[in-house]
């Protein structure tokens, strides 16, 4: 297969990948009432990127089985790390209202 005429760099690829995945995971745990389609649309816009360009990207990428595949290991080492991130916050949070009194949560 030949790279589309608007490739995207792997690394923006990689970048526009997670976040897509994070996007879903967020519609699906919070049951959301948002708009995917305008979620994502804000999505390429804050990537300055159309749609159509990481669509035809991603089938390039995809059609690069083993190199694809370091692609997805890349990404989903970022994922893990959010997760991590966000796993810390939440204690973080959960720890500080636990030392709190009902008084002083306000």
């Amino acid at each position: 297969m030949q790279p589309p005429e608007n490739l995207i760099e792997e690394d923006l690829y990689i970048d526009v990948f997670v976040e897509l995945h994070l996007l879903n995971a967020f519609i699906e745990a919070t049951d959301s009432l948002m708009n995917q389609d305008s979620l994502k649309h804000e999505l390429f816009k804050k990537y300055t990127i159309p749609e159509n360009d990481f669509l035809s990207s991603h089938a390039y990428y995809q059609s690069q089985t083993q190199l694809q595949q370091i692609r997805l290991d890349s990404a989903s080492a970022r994922l893990s790390r959010t997760v991590e991130i966000l796993q810390k916050i939440k204690g973080f949070k959960t720890n500080e209202l636990k030392n709190k009194t009902p008084n002083s949560l306000f």
